[in-house]
């Protein structure tokens, strides 16, 4: 997900602070790690998850 994100930045020439490029490209080698260890991971759906219970927690909601 995060390479295609970087893809379409560059393709459409969009200029990135540096930091935002360095954590496109941490972000990136995190997703390929976690897709070598488990291919069929969806780290979008993951993410989304536990989102979802942070932000429960916070609220003071039962998850």
């Amino acid at each position: 997900m995060f390479s295609e994100l970087f893809a379409l930045v560059i393709a459409h020439k969009f200029s990135v602070p540096a930091q935002i490029g360095a954590a496109f490209r941490a972000l990136a080698a995190v997703e390929g790690t976690l897709l070598f260890i488990d291919p069929g991971m969806d780290l979008v759906a993951a993410a989304r998850a536990e989102g979802s219970r942070l932000v429960s927690g916070k609220l003071g909601m039962a998850a």
